[in-house]
């Protein structure tokens, strides 16, 4: 069985930075309490784009990877109970690999 590399490198940053997570959350809660049922994590990820760019003048400095906006989204969900048909999740396959574990296979269900 091969890594699925972008999971293993998405739970070292997530652990390295838990301060993501929380910001995104934060974010996806404020619209759902403004009455906005469904988003899309890109929408949030850009918006911690630019919030991390205005505190930070290092324009090498801290990055968000692309390939961490599902994982994020699938995390959120997980977690957070209001969050659980927020976003829509399509079938995440890894070039050749199996997941890291089954709990992130269970999200890959197209239904939710």
């Amino acid at each position: 069985m091969s890594t699925d590399h972008i999971a293993a490198n998405f739970a070292t940053f997530h652990l390295e930075n838990p301060w993501v997570y929380t910001r995104l959350r934060d974010l996806a809660l404020a619209m759902r309490s403004a009455g906005i049922n469904h988003y899309g994590i890109g929408g949030l990820y850009e918006t911690l784009r630019y919030e991390a760019s205005l505190i930070s003048k290092d324009t090498e400095g801290f990055k968000l990877n692309n390939n961490y906006r599902a994982l994020y989204a699938r995390e959120l969900a997980r977690n957070e109970p209001e969050l659980i048909n927020f976003f829509k999740f399509r079938l995440r396959k890894a070039r050749g690999t199996q997941h890291l574990s089954p709990s992130v296979d269970a999200w890959d269900n197209p239904m939710y």
